[in-house]
């Protein structure tokens, strides 16, 4: 990963200006270590610390009890599989697993993770945009179809979106929440549905 210095030694230095507390940005910088040790396969997946710093990524719950990473098979079953027959059966992959949350976030976002690593880093950043929006997955699903809109209108398409997973990492979805706070009527509109069964809550016109 290619780290930006200067950059990175400004935004801690903006930072201590406005009067945050390091130990706490520290503290949450270890969490976050051990959190990336135990469930992320791949360096490629941990932020770049500029962005950690200027998202305040500090201030995420990171869960360490996950465990994503595909354990090493036993030495029973290694030395098993290497005496076994050879089979011309090609074994059936096994779809990923998503939460109902998940699958409906991806069914708004679309991009969904394929390979084992992206996968991963989804589970743990859909987990940390979750606990950020106190399990709120309708906000999230809400800012997700405002960042679509806008880049539909902006680009004509969504191809140039990011995938699922980076999208949630990167907390893009922080500059669409009040948006999609303040928006409540459209959105449900837009669907046929009654605002008020659609956010389960009662809207002030």
């Amino acid at each position: 990963m290619k780290v930006d210095e200067v950059n990175v030694r400004a935004k801690w230095e903006a930072l201590m200006a406005e009067g945050v507390d390091p130990e706490e940005i520290l503290t949450g910088l270890a969490h976050a270590i051990k959190y990336w040790e135990e469930n992320l396969d791949s360096e490629k997946f941990i932020p770049n610390p500029w962005k950690w710093l200027n998202n305040r990524r500090w201030k995420d719950r990171y869960s360490t009890n996950l465990k994503f990473k595909k354990k090493a098979p036993s030495v029973e079953k290694a030395t098993n599989k290497a005496v076994a027959k050879p089979t011309t059966a090609t074994p059936t992959p096994q779809p990923a697993s998503f939460s109902e949350d998940e699958k409906a976030f991806l069914d708004v976002y679309g991009k969904k993770p394929h390979t084992q690593e992206d996968i991963n880093l989804f589970h743990a950043a859909f987990e940390c945009a979750m606990k950020e929006l106190d399990q709120d997955i309708k906000l999230l699903c809400a800012a997700a179809t405002i960042a679509i809109d806008v880049q539909t209108k902006e680009e004509g398409d969504t191809r140039r979106m990011k995938r699922a997973s980076y999208w949630l990492d990167d907390c893009e979805y922080r500059q669409y929440l009040k948006r999609a706070r303040d928006s409540v009527s459209y959105l449900a509109a837009k669907r046929g549905i009654d605002p008020k069964s659609y956010w389960d809550i009662t809207i002030v016109d």
